[in-house]
């Protein structure tokens, strides 16, 4: 199995896996997610995918192919990302979403 990691630096990456398809065989990929905080929310091209630690092994299995994937989590910055999986692929996904700024100050912290 391929490995791929896209971290923060780079933000995403992909790689093509040539080969010969079996006749019946599903053809998969995988997209492991390292995610803090672990309870965020996956969407792969808008669709509802649970949480990430409701995965086993955090990992969503999809189809080959290209994939939007956004991550959502209450008081933090959500994140999208492109992603491109080949079959039998295997790309790792190492984040830390950032909190939310609070953008209005109480009255008292804004004169101090």
């Amino acid at each position: 199995m391929r490995a791929m990691v896209i971290s923060i630096a780079l933000c995403w990456g992909a790689a093509g896996c040539a080969g010969t398809q079996v006749s019946g065989a599903k053809q998969r990929g995988y997209i492991v997610l390292d995610v803090e905080p672990s309870d965020a929310l996956i969407y792969v091209d808008g669709r509802f995918m649970g949480a990430v630690d409701g995965w086993v092994g955090q990992t969503v299995v999809v189809d080959p192919g290209a994939y939007m994937l956004e991550l959502r989590a209450p008081g933090h910055i959500s994140q999208r990302f492109d992603v491109a999986v080949a079959r039998d692929e295997e790309v790792t996904l190492r984040l830390r979403m950032e909190p939310v700024l609070e953008e209005h100050l109480d009255e008292g912290e804004r004169d101090q």
